[in-house]
């Protein structure tokens, strides 16, 4: 998968590849024959600009302690847009999460079965994002509804264990703010 200007740099025993925007491979070889191969993934020096994020998310958040980290979060990221709706049966819960969508809006529904990725893997996803808003939706205790799962451009999994919706929405919150860190390049993200 091209989606820059492949580099190459070669010495006698040194060659390096770079056929993507981050990953580096690295050859090594002595007299003629591979040695070495290594990948190693790069991040931009800083980025300048983070994606906009809306929330969606089923309910209101009842505990005091997940309000306050929430609170935190939504200080440290001004691009962050929440919107709660009503718990209500899967179907209509799903049509009112649809109906909040821009058009440019890219869905990404939390799933069980979405992608993982590293907290620096989730950091290079958000540095690709194209123009409009990332719009991540986080259903109620019951899940998502098939609509809203077939609407979603990826699904994402914050882990293989299974958390109640609002911590969730604690965790995900962290996770962009841990992402934005990393990519402007600030030490939160030891």
């Amino acid at each position: 998968m091209e989606s820059g200007i492949e580099r190459i740099f070669e010495t006698g025993i040194f060659s390096a590849k770079s056929t993507q925007k981050f990953p580096l491979a690295i050859f090594i070889s002595l007299q003629g024959q591979p040695v070495v191969h290594l990948t190693i993934t790069l991040l931009p020096a800083t980025m300048t600009s983070f994606p906009k994020i809306k929330l969606l998310a089923v309910g209101k958040i009842k505990k005091g302690w997940i309000r306050e980290g929430l609170e935190v979060y939504q200080k440290r990221l001004p691009e962050l847009e929440i919107l709660e709706i009503k718990d209500s049966t899967l179907e209509k819960e799903g049509e009112q999460l649809l109906a909040q969508l821009k058009g440019r809006d890219r869905l990404i529904a939390l799933t069980e079965i979405g992608q993982c990725y590293s907290s620096v893997e989730f950091a290079q996803f958000l540095s690709r994002a194209e123009s409009g808003s990332l719009a991540f939706v986080i259903g109620s205790a019951a899940g998502l509804s098939e609509a809203v799962k077939r609407s979603a451009v990826q699904q994402l999994s914050l882990s293989p264990m299974t958390f109640p919706h609002e911590l969730a929405r604690l965790l995900l919150l962290e996770q962009l703010y841990r992402a934005k860190s990393i990519l402007q390049g600030s030490n939160y993200h030891k």
